[in-house]
C-alpha cells in the first residue's frame, strides 16, 4: 500500500506553491539544525521562561559566528511547549530571505508580532 500512495505522490502534477516551499525549507533547516544541538539546557530554559513571560520585546541572541545561535534557536522552537514561536524565520535559507526588506515584507505579511 504504501508503494502505491508513493508512486500516486510520485506521478501527481502539482504546480509548486512558493509559499508552501518557502515555509518548508525553513521547517526542513529548523529540524535539521536543531539535531545537531547537545546540551544547552541552560540556554533552553533561559529562551522558554523568556517567551512564556508574555513580553513584546524581541528576544536576542548573540555570540560569535559558529558558536550555534541558529541551532540553539531551532531547538527552542521545536521544544517550545505552547506555540510562542508564531512564526520561526531562518535568515539566508532561501533565495527569498536573503534581502531585509523581503524578511521584513514576508514578516508583516502573516501578520508576525
Amino acid at each position: 500500500m504504501l508503494d502505491s500512495i508513493t508512486k500516486a505522490i510520485k506521478e501527481c502534477h502539482v504546480e509548486k506553491d512558493p509559499v508552501f516551499e518557502e515555509v518548508q525549507s525553513h521547517a526542513t533547516f529548523c529540524h535539521q539544525k536543531a539535531e545537531t544541538v547537545i546540551g544547552r539546557d541552560d540556554i533552553l530554559q533561559q529562551i522558554e521562561t523568556y517567551t512564556s513571560g508574555g513580553s513584546r520585546k524581541p528576544l536576542v541572541v548573540y555570540g560569535e559566528s559558529g558558536s550555534g545561535k541558529t541551532s540553539v534557536m531551532a531547538k527552542a522552537v521545536l521544544n517550545s511547549r505552547v506555540s510562542h514561536f508564531t512564526c520561526s524565520r531562518f535568515n539566508n535559507i532561501s533565495v527569498s530571505m536573503m534581502d531585509r526588506h523581503k524578511i521584513i515584507h514576508c514578516l508583516a505579511s502573516i501578520g508576525a508580532p
